[in-house]
């Protein structure tokens, strides 16, 4: 059999320490916030991994990703998923077959997707998504530039646009919705993360 790979996500590369990265350093000597500024300019810093323990060796499948974050593997281990967080969707890597190695666009979202995970009962996947209704800086997803600008502005600036309920969706194999969960605005924490075991769905 096969060995065991764990799959996951590197949302960028700008250094958590401004020492040790010019790019981080200079935004943080420009505006207060700078880690922020770089992560709102949305360009695509982020890589899909795959560690192999038998090896210990970490490769990386996929470069210039639009800040990844959760990621879920097929049943029989044909494709990965992965959340491109501020494109609104998720995108599908085909890991075996004849498009081995292709990326596509398996679901568009009304918000930004975060946790991602497979259901155990059935060939379906939850997606968490923080925010239903996009933020100015996701509605501006075209433009990075001009995000990167409004990133600048007051702290009472940033979450400009309508109030934003919070909701989990489920996705079959082909990316169609076929259950989702939501709340309202002011009636739930935004959600982050979604795992279904023992018949519930934790979140």
């Amino acid at each position: 059999p096969a060995s065991p790979k764990v799959y996951f996500s590197d949302s960028s590369d700008l250094n958590i320490d401004p020492a040790h990265d010019p790019r981080d350093r200079f935004f943080d000597e420009v505006v207060p916030d700078g880690r922020y500024v770089g992560l709102m300019e949305g360009k695509p810093r982020g890589k899909i991994l795959k560690f192999s323990p038998d090896t210990g060796i970490t490769e990386a499948l996929l470069r210039d990703v639009h800040h990844p974050l959760g990621v879920a593997l097929a049943p029989d281990a044909s494709f990965l998923l992965f959340a491109e967080h501020y494109k609104l969707r998720i995108q599908k890597l085909h890991l075996t077959g004849p498009l081995a190695g292709q990326l596509e666009t398996f679901a568009h979202l009304p918000g930004p997707p975060h946790g991602l995970s497979r259901s155990p009962s059935s060939n379906t996947f939850w997606v968490a998504i923080p925010t239903v209704n996009p933020s100015i800086y996701l509605a501006l997803a075209r433009w990075p530039s001009v995000r990167r600008w409004l990133a600048m502005l007051p702290a009472r600036y940033r979450e400009l646009g309508p109030e934003r309920g919070t909701a989990v969706v489920r996705l079959d194999a082909e990316g169609r919705v076929v259950g989702s969960l939501q709340a309202r605005p002011g009636k739930a924490n935004p959600v982050s993360e979604v795992l279904e075991w023992g018949g519930a769905v934790f979140l």
